[in-house]
């Protein structure tokens, strides 16, 4: 049973048409299912759950990456449940490391149901696929109860990634059971991220815990959701099953 889900943006009337074409491809390949639209009086949240209770199987993201970073952490709690991603609207960067197309084509990827497991990173029950960013410097870091730094030049910033910052063309291997601590030095731009970098500047990890000595700091996770130190993040291993397509390349 498949279950799709719109992002509210895609009310605007330029994807009017792309949207009928997806619909129309969907009924032909015999995937259509349940449809559900987000706006301000529908809770996400809700909405997944119900329909877990309600015995969907596939739950698919029509939208763009910040769509499913959303969708992700109501997700990953569900183990057997499959995520299937349409890729519309501006952002597309995950959509083409896991080899999925933009728009129609999307709909023969997720008709085929080839599904990958993806590891997620977890910090106070909640998850996320990218990135945990670390707002504010003066921060300690814990990690694997062996080892800990903290964050004092005020160029640095402190960033837990799982597959890492796609928009920027760096991500790390979502499937290898580790986390990477990576402190970036905004002083030199994101330049930092590429071949240049210096080794000792990414710290993989399994555990760790997240404080700040003199007030509590926010967290940002796939660049929406809030959360706050002191935090314990973990890799949680094999948590997500997502389709991807043939090309993907992670």
């Amino acid at each position: 049973m498949y279950h799709y889900i719109y992002d509210s943006f895609l009310s605007d009337k330029r994807y009017e048409n792309d949207l009928s074409l997806i619909e129309a491809r969907i009924l032909a390949l015999g995937i259509n299912g349940r449809m559900d639209k987000l706006t301000i009086l529908k809770n996400l949240k809700e909405i997944v759950e119900d329909s877990v209770k309600r015995g969907a199987e596939t739950l698919v993201v029509i939208g763009d990456d910040m769509t499913l970073g959303k969708v992700i952490s109501y997700v990953a709690p569900f183990r057997k449940v499959i995520l299937g991603y349409i890729p519309l609207g501006p952002k597309q960067s995950i959509a083409r490391l896991l080899g999925i197309p933009g728009g129609l084509a999307a709909c023969d990827i997720l008709s085929k149901r080839m599904v990958k497991k993806f590891d997620l990173g977890k910090v106070n029950e909640k998850y996320f696929l990218f990135s945990l960013n670390v707002t504010k410097n003066n921060v300690v870091i814990e990690c694997d109860g062996n080892y800990n730094f903290k964050t004092v030049v005020p160029s640095s910033l402190l960033r837990i990634c799982n597959l890492g910052l796609p928009e920027e063309g760096v991500f790390f291997n979502p499937g290898d059971g580790l986390l990477e601590a990576v402190v970036v030095n905004r002083s030199t731009g994101w330049n930092f991220f590429k071949k240049s970098y210096k080794k000792d500047s990414i710290f993989p990890f399994k555990k760790a815990k997240i404080k700040c000595e003199t007030e509590c700091v926010p967290l940002l996770l796939d660049g929406q959701t809030v959360v706050k130190t002191p935090a314990a993040v973990e890799i949680a291993p094999g948590r997500l099953n997502i389709i991807v397509g043939k090309d993907r390349k992670i």
